[in-house]
Order: C-alpha cells, then structure tokens, then sequence
C-alpha cells in the first residue's frame, strides 16, 4: 500500500491499486484506505454503515480492534453509492435503490425529471410574477409578499360593485354544497390544465385559461360583462373559497399566476382597442399645452373628436376593469373623480411600462401588431386624467355603450 502509484490516485481514474476490479493481491482494506483511495472522509464510511447502506466486514473481536474491512463488493457498491450521489440520489433513494436493479434506478430518474420540470416551471412563473411586479411599479420584496398594490387599488374598488357582492354571497352562501361541488370540479379542471401547460407554452395557455374562467365565473357565478376582464381580483385577495379551492389545486402561488395572467391578458386587449385612440387623445392635451403659450389655430371637429378619444380611453379602461366609472353614470363628486382619474392614469402608465419591457411585448404580442407610441401613450394618459376630473362620463350610459359595436 505504499507503492508511490497510489500517492495520486482518484476514484474517478480507477487507481492501480485495482486490477480487473480485484484489490492487489486479493487483500482486504481497511476504512482509512477506501477513505483515501474514494477521496471520501472516514466519517462519511462510518455514516454509510450507521444507515446499513454499506456494511463491510469486521475483522474480528480481539483482531487489530475489530477493524472495518472492505472486499471487491464493498468497493464497487461505494463507487455506485458515489455515482448516484452525483446524479442527486439522496442517500435514502440510494438505499431503496442499490440492490434493486436498473429499472428501479430509472424509475427515480423519471420521478426526479418531473420534479425538475415542476420546479422549473414555478421559478418560470416566479419570474414571469416578479416581471408583473416591476410593470406595476411595485416593490419586489414587498409584492412577494402580499402582491402588487395595484391589484389592492382594483380590488378596493371592485368590492364596491354589486356583482362582487353576488359573487361574495355565491361563495359563502347562496350554492348549496352539491352546486359548489359541481362548480369546483369544473374549476379544478381549468386550474390543472393550466398547470399542466405551463408558462412555457407563451401566450396561449394564459389566453386560454382567462377565457375558461371568464366562461366558468359567467356560468356559475354571475354574468361575466359586468365585472371586466380584472374586476373580480378581490375574490382572489380576499381568501375567499374560491381563491382556496385555486390554491389547492395549483398550489400557493397559482393565485398570483392567475392575476398576472388575467394582467396581461388584459393589457394585450386593451392596447389593441386603445390604439387608434391614444394617438387623438394625446392630440387633444399636446393642443391645450399649446393653448397656454399661445394662440393655436385647430378645427373645432378635431378638437371634439380628440377630446372623445379621452373619454373613450377613460370608459374603455372602465369597462375593462369592472366598469367603475361611466358605466352606470358619472361620479359627481370632484374626490371620487381624482381616484379614478388616478386609477386609469395608473393603467395606462402600466401600458406603458409593458410597451418599455422586450420580454413582456415579445410574450403577449409576439407578432409586433400592438402600434401603440410609448410617448404618444404618456400623453394620453395626461389628456385622459383631465378628462375625468372635468366629469367625462356625463354622457347617457347607452352612448357609451354604443361606442362597442
């Protein structure tokens, strides 16, 4: 054992020692040899044969203290003890597997592989959620914890809305156990097919799952139209039943994933109703700028029509949202007005964060067809601020309605 050959062996370069897998001379070894020869500490020997996993032979009681001593088999059942380890093997999956054979082996790789994959998928949607937070302006550390505060600000507001009202009452207690169980199982369908496939799948599973529970809240719940694409988000920051029944299918984190996906859902359709009016809208306040300094001359028609545009902007991100504002008539009072000016000056400064971010456009609009100018998209936003606070909205509901066909 002294042989200077064996000064740099290594397990990985099957040591001299070994010839055709027989130690020199058929001797035994002893623990601090294998502990050499494997680069492996005593201790972790010692450990292995503490759990039964690798138990060689003693020596003898009375016989140089009874020591450990470590034939062929041994040293090939470390070298696979080594190798698994190497490929993630915990040492309990080693032992459930070493004496079992190939396919029990295999059968953990595959376990392993899925497991993998899953948790690649929440770091995804981890990732795509702390994308959603930095659109939203909100602290990341913070937004981890309790969520965006813009979801707070939509949900506040939907609470005030009779359909979150009813869907309170569907939840706690107008369906009959047997009618929840109907609807749930429903429910859990969405959620699993989501998970199933994943963020990976770009935009389309997001679409997808939007649009089911769109259809699964009209059908079971209340009629859809009238919350908006994010106006029953409260349902999903209040712990309701509901928002349980999500979690536990999916997982913690799958109410976040639903909001960030109903976000961006949201923001690919209303940029593509907002575009051809964010250019008018931001016509309209680029000509009271320059109405300030100095007389500006501007057909009255398109002045109106740029002033419309605003208003527009202002109902369609209500409509969108759960319909607060013009929907069911002006707010009269000049405070409420400033909160919803606020609120949609909010939507359209996120818009415009989403139209700064390569990754996100490249996700929601892969095919470049959202014609929105960020710097066009910032004025409108100003134009449309001071077309709530003058009280736009006054107009008949059925006007406005009109403005979708």
């Amino acid at each position: 054992m002294t042989d200077g050959r064996n000064q740099s062996n290594t397990w990985k370069g099957r040591p001299a020692l070994f010839v055709h897998g027989q130690p020199e001379d058929g001797r035994l070894m002893t623990a601090g040899e294998v502990a050499r020869l494997a680069d492996v500490s005593p201790r972790t020997l010692q450990h292995y044969d503490d759990i039964g996993l690798l138990c060689p032979r003693r020596s003898g009681q009375g016989v140089a203290n009874n020591r450990k001593l470590y034939d062929e088999g041994d040293i090939d059942r470390l070298g696979r003890i080594i190798a698994l380890k190497e490929y993630g093997f915990t040492l309990a999956e080693i032992k459930g597997v070493i004496d079992a054979g190939d396919g029990a082996i295999l059968a953990v790789f595959d376990e392993k592989l899925a497991a993998l994959r899953r948790r690649e998928a929440e770091l995804r949607d981890l990732i795509l959620f702390a994308r959603f937070l930095a659109l939203t302006e909100s602290d990341l550390i913070e937004g981890l914890i309790a969520g965006p505060a813009v979801i707070d600000d939509l949900a506040d507001a939907a609470r005030l809305l009779p359909p979150y009202e009813h869907g309170r009452r569907w939840d706690d207690e107008m369906a009959t156990p047997e009618e929840r169980a109907v609807a749930f199982l429903a429910l859990d369908k969405i959620i699993e097919e989501f998970r199933e496939a994943g963020t990976a799948g770009g935009f389309a599973p997001f679409e997808r799952m939007v649009a089911l529970l769109s259809s699964w809240w009209d059908l079971y719940v209340h009629p859809y139209d009238e919350l908006g694409i994010l106006g029953w988000w409260a349902l999903f920051e209040d712990e309701r039943p509901i928002a349980a029944e999500v979690e536990r299918v999916g997982g913690e984190a799958m109410c976040a994933t639903v909001e960030t996906a109903f976000f961006l859902v949201f923001l690919r359709r209303f940029m593509d109703e907002a575009a051809p009016l964010v250019p008018l809208a931001a016509a309209a306040w680029k000509h009271d700028l320059a109405s300030k300094g100095a007389a500006v001359a501007r057909p009255l028609v398109a002045e109106a029509r740029s002033r419309e545009a605003a208003e527009e902007l202002a109902w369609l991100i209500g409509r969108m949202t759960g319909g607060f504002y013009v929907k069911n008539g002006p707010v009269s009072e000049a405070s409420g007005r400033a909160g919803y000016a606020r609120l949609r000056e909010r939507i359209l400064r996120f818009a415009g964060n989403a139209l700064d971010d390569g990754e996100i456009m490249t996700l929601i609009d892969p095919e470049g067809a959202i014609g929105i100018d960020a710097g066009e998209l910032q004025v409108a936003a100003d134009a449309v601020v001071r077309a709530v606070e003058a009280g736009a909205g006054g107009r008949d509901p059925s006007w406005w309605e009109g403005l979708r066909d």
